[in-house]
């Protein structure tokens, strides 16, 4: 059994149109919901062998802070620059690259990607991943090239609007 969780970065700020998209930081939003999010895989009990993050800074920040709750050391985050401006391609590319001993792996990325990617995988299709969105996906196979469509098994769907009052 292989289990993948998807994760969309949390809100970023738009506060000025002359940084680079890739150094746009978290707004307050998402240095909030990310924590939070975070906290709701400690008490859902979901937790991860390996990350990997899209090296943009919106994505590494909520990945951190995603993982401080989980007690996952941040030195353990791995920064993966094809995931900033991935495909669905680029993504099935990369599963097929993780070794067969990890078991649960998380990845921080971007929208549409990882909408899109979802929608691929799962039988039940979801209209848009929300920033700090989070797909729990269940797979019956033992490697990650089989990780697809054809092995899916189950999947949670949270996002923080869920957990807020």
């Amino acid at each position: 059994m292989k289990q993948l969780i998807l994760i969309r970065h949390a809100k970023s700020s738009w506060n000025s149109v002359f940084i680079e998209d890739r150094l746009r930081p978290l707004n307050a939003r998402g240095k909030k919901n990310a924590p939070m999010m975070g906290e709701v895989l400690r008490e859902k009990q979901i937790g991860f062998d390996r990350i990997f993050s899209s090296p943009a800074h919106r994505a590494w920040s909520t990945a951190k802070k995603i993982c401080k709750p989980l007690g996952f050391p941040k030195t353990d985050i791995l920064r993966e620059e094809r995931l900033y401006g991935a495909t669905v391609d680029t993504l099935y590319y990369l599963l097929g690259e993780v070794e067969d001993s990890i078991n649960r792996l998380a990845i921080v990325g971007h929208n549409p990607t990882l909408t899109e990617f979802v929608n691929r995988l799962l039988d039940n299709p979801i209209a848009n991943m929300p920033t700090c969105g989070i797909v729990v996906a269940n797979f019956g196979c033992d490697t990650w090239k089989d990780v697809s469509h054809h092995t899916y098994v189950s999947h949670e769907f949270w996002y923080p609007k869920l957990f807020q009052q």
